[in-house]
């Protein structure tokens, strides 16, 4: 897996290495268990599976990220994305790419009784 980011002004590929793990804080629980739940509980799907990735897979899962959806990009969203497909082309001729799935992490809130 990569990480896609820009240096010096410029795209560019990142080796990615590590999970992603969205860590809820106490302030966000607070309300959840104000509201009735308890827990969580949590639980971890295991990732790792190597998957293929096309071009457009690629594309469509950098603007499905929040920092990186179109509206983020303006009138520049076509440019942005002209760069990452020229990426990626420089980086694939093919255009295939593998990468391992991510673990998920799930946390389930129950309503108290």
């Amino acid at each position: 897996m990569v990480a896609i980011a820009e240096i010096g002004g410029r795209l560019e590929l990142l080796p990615f290495t590590g999970l992603a793990v969205a860590v809820m804080t106490g302030v966000k629980r607070k309300p959840i268990g104000r509201a009735g739940f308890r827990g969580p509980e949590h639980h971890i799907a295991p990732g790792g599976q190597p998957l293929e990735r096309s071009s457009d897979d690629i594309v469509a899962g950098v603007f499905s990220m929040s920092l990186s959806a179109p509206h983020q990009f303006g009138d520049r969203r076509a440019e942005f994305e002209a760069d990452l497909r020229n990426l990626l082309r420089c980086s694939s001729p093919g255009e295939l790419f593998s990468e391992r799935q991510p673990a998920t992490e799930v946390h389930i809130w129950r309503k108290a009784s």
